[in-house]
């Protein structure tokens, strides 16, 4: 693509979903005035990851390519640079980026090399998602299995595998029964959905695959707090228990609060639950990154979230925008942040668009506001919940909700094919057990 003259640069930070729908909104909304912007996209990842659905990646229910979409095959026509590097410094005042960029040398095989580099932008949308809030557990960083982007899913995919093997290899009781008890931190969206996809994985597939180790994985859900999916109301905390109940060998425990992980379990209180296999997914925050300028910036303490307008733009910087898990932004009507959630990340990323937009073009800048489309989770098996403007679903019509949900969020017409198809495909064959 040639050289644009007196283009504005739009640089997006960030690949997740926020990134992404503030690509397609600016895509939409310059589509026709293309030879305005120029529009940048900088992400440590070539993809974006439909991220709601790792758990599945985790037990065996998808494979890794139908989470993940091609950056390079959005729409090209006003994309017009893309860049594989991590964002270190963000200074407001010049308006640069610094960017550890990955480069891949000839002629001794594509070797990544990182090379320093700067970008200045005259419009930026920060949008760089959260990362794995370890809240300064002893031992938690080292010795558990988060659960917050592909490769994480990967792994611990595989340690269950190598889990089952290990457990066939013995012969003491007591080895086994440590190797097949996986611990879950954190009664969250994340870890309830795990806790009932791994149930089925567990007591279904890999007891096929290993017919002397049927009936001894035992996994225990660890929550902090009185309720499981605390951010909603008691309904989910009801439904979810008693789903977890009707599968084999899963323990809730609540007011559990992890103070230590070790390689060999965690310590709960007094307690210590022997365990070789312990999965964090007790709790995300805001991805760190430097920000630069003479205006101080405020910051939510437990998330490390950036506190922006209502139009989604940095106190002081109205060209600078924030945008999903990154943001801090308070609904009016409830006095309460809104939550770190992808639906919540699309809408961020569309407004901070239209508001770039709107500031080109002498308009007023549009304010954020979404009212929450509901809540969706999936147990495993017969075990769905949702709940759509204050009505509840439980069963079949939660079930189908969930998948026609999230296969309309998929990016590209062969993901949602390949994930429709890979779902339907385990209504009546096996999850995958290889490793990954």
């Amino acid at each position: 693509m040639g050289a644009k003259q007196n283009a504005k640069r739009v640089v997006i930070l960030g690949s997740g979903f926020a990134g992404v729908y503030a690509y397609l909104g600016l895509h939409a909304r310059f589509h026709a005035r293309e030879r305005d912007v120029e529009v940048v996209l900088i992400s440590e990842n070539d993809y974006f990851l439909f991220l709601t659905l790792i758990q599945d990646v985790a037990t065996g229910d998808l494979l890794p390519s139908n989470v993940v979409y091609p950056v390079r095959t959005l729409p090209n026509c006003c994309l017009d640079r893309f860049i594989e590097g991590k964002v270190t410094h963000i200074n407001l005042d010049t308006q640069n980026i610094t960017i550890e960029e990955r480069r891949h040398l000839l002629p001794n095989g594509y070797a990544p090399e990182m090379q320093k580099t700067e970008l200045h932008y005259d419009y930026v949308i920060s949008a760089l998602g959260s990362e794995t809030n370890y809240f300064g557990v002893s031992g938690a960083e080292e010795y558990s299995y988060p659960l917050k982007n592909l490769e994480d899913a990967k792994r611990i995919k595989n340690r269950v595998l190598d889990s089952f093997e290990a457990a066939n290899a013995v012969s003491s009781e007591e080895e086994i029964r440590d190797a097949l008890r996986f611990l879950i931190v954190g009664g969250g969206p994340t870890g309830v959905e795990l806790a009932g996809e791994l149930a089925d994985y567990v007591n279904g597939e890999l007891t096929h695959a290993y017919p002397r180790l049927r009936g001894k994985p035992e996994i225990i859900l660890l929550e902090g707090g009185k309720r499981l999916v605390p951010q909603m109301n008691e309904w989910f905390d009801t439904k979810v228990r008693e789903i977890l109940s009707t599968k084999l060998h899963v323990t809730v425990r609540y007011n559990a609060q992890v103070t230590n992980i070790t390689p060999t379990g965690v310590q709960v209180g007094t307690d210590v639950i022997r365990a070789h296999t312990v999965i964090w997914a007790a709790g995300v925050k805001a991805r760190a990154v430097e920000f630069g300028g003479d205006k101080p910036l405020e910051f939510e303490k437990m998330t490390g979230r950036v506190k922006v307008t209502s139009f989604l733009s940095i106190p002081g910087y109205k060209n600078a925008f924030i945008a999903g898990d990154q943001a801090w932004i308070v609904d009016k009507e409830t006095g309460m942040p809104y939550p770190m959630r992808a639906q919540f990340a699309t809408r961020e990323g569309d407004v901070a668009a239209e508001n770039i937009y709107a500031d080109m073009y002498g308009e007023p800048p549009v304010e954020f506001e979404w009212k929450d489309l509901g809540f969706i989770l999936s147990l495993g098996k017969h075990g769905a919940l949702a709940e759509v403007k204050g009505l509840h679903f439980t069963g079949f019509p939660a079930w189908w909700l969930h998948r026609i949900a999230y296969l309309s969020k998929i990016i590209g017409i062969r993901a949602k094919m390949r994930t429709g198809l890979e779902w339907l495909l385990n209504l009546f064959t096996p999850r995958d057990v290889n490793r990954l």
